[in-house]
């Protein structure tokens, strides 16, 4: 998943050469209290005194940043962009640390709580960082509860699902849908859209993001998430999924994709197979780039009113993703990062995108005619 990933990520960088960080017998997922207020904590070393914690008091659930130094007995409570020196919250002054136990005391001026925690039950996975592990985001995974909304497009109806984060989430938005089945694949369809929203486990795509971010910054990522129907015919249903977040990366992502799902046998379709080959180009990197005449087509009903330099950055693109409306087959560019900002759909009319169907995707079309 998404924090075991990142994870994978952080542990070969400190695996190179000159840069690598002993295991220390303190890193790990503790629980206890702080006073008499329970709370579950992770620390992890990036070596060369390069330290980092989050806890989480189990009656809130909000994480709280826990920077170290050299030292690894003294912690303070950092707030985001404050420098070692500077940072005026509370201290940690650790006195057992013996990998099983740790013992000290939480300081905020004149105010003292005795800090006392064992080791969780449960190993981090190997590959995984404490602050990411589902041993530390355990207590924080909550039933799902969700609002609902009915809704219709094109003569279709469907429910709209609004998931209702718990309040420990600021920065969770997720939506879905769910349709009473109809043709014989739809039954599977339903369950498609279901495994696409969180389900109250450590393994929701939203938590690993989130456990991402909080194993490489300390702090909680976020996720918006919008899966809506974007076109539905008696043989085929087209889902648009739109994505944003952040799970600790360099930068945060952005972007959107079309799914699209037989409803008679339930199966999610690959457009490409839809295209013939005068369509896609030679394979290169193990993918077929768009043939230079159907990238100009896509060009020549690229949206008005786009930028220039958009529009000339799409003209070079060899990779695209595909999609289907009730207007036509639908081409987006596969941008880098750097170049989201400049996605847009160009869609093709049917009429003109025939001459580059393959035979599959003529028999597919004739069954959306139906």
């Amino acid at each position: 998943m998404i924090a075991r990933i990142l994870a994978a990520a952080s542990v070969l960088l400190l695996s190179t050469p000159g840069m690598a960080a002993p295991d220390m017998p303190w890193e790990g997922v503790y629980e206890g209290k702080v006073g008499r207020y329970p709370v579950t904590a992770c620390f992890q070393s990036w070596g060369h005194g390069s330290n980092t914690g989050v806890y989480y008091y189990h009656s809130q659930l909000r994480p709280i940043r826990l920077t170290g130094s050299d030292d690894p007995a003294i912690w303070i409570e950092s707030r985001e962009g404050e420098r070692w020196d500077d940072q005026s919250g509370p201290r940690w002054s650790l006195t057992a640390m013996d990998g099983t136990n740790m013992r000290g005391m939480w300081r905020d001026g004149a105010r003292r709580l005795p800090i006392a925690m064992t080791r969780a039950k449960g190993s981090v996975a190997e590959g995984d960082l404490p602050c990411s592990s589902a041993s530390f985001l355990a207590r924080r995974s909550v039933p799902v509860t969700f609002d609902r909304a009915e809704a219709e497009i094109d003569g279709f109806a469907f429910t709209r699902l609004f998931y209702l984060p718990p309040r420990h989430f600021d920065d969770v938005a997720i939506e879905g849908f769910t349709y009473t089945p109809v043709h014989g694949g739809d039954g599977d369809i339903v369950r498609e859209l279901e495994a696409l929203l969180p389900r109250g486990t450590v393994d929701d795509d939203f938590l690993q993001c989130i456990g991402g971010a909080l194993g490489s910054l300390g702090a909680d990522g976020f996720w918006e998430q919008t899966v809506t129907p974007a076109y539905v015919d008696q043989a085929f249903m087209a889902v648009t999924v739109s994505l944003g977040s952040f799970c600790g990366g360099a930068h945060p992502n952005f972007g959107s994709n079309q799914k699209v799902f037989d409803r008679e046998s339930g199966r999610e379709v690959d457009l490409a197979t839809w295209l013939g080959e005068s369509a896609l180009a030679d394979v290169e990197f193990e993918w077929r780039p768009l043939a230079p005449a159907l990238r100009e087509l896509a060009i020549h009903h690229w949206p008005a009113g786009s930028e220039g330099e958009c529009r000339e950055a799409a003209s070079e693109q060899p990779y695209w993703q595909f999609g289907i409306s009730a207007q036509g087959f639908t081409l987006t560019p596969d941008f880098p990062h750097a170049l989201t900002a400049c996605e847009e759909t160009a869609t093709v009319p049917w009429a003109e995108i025939e001459p580059f169907l393959s035979d599959e995707g003529k028999r597919s079309r004739a069954r959306m005619r139906r």
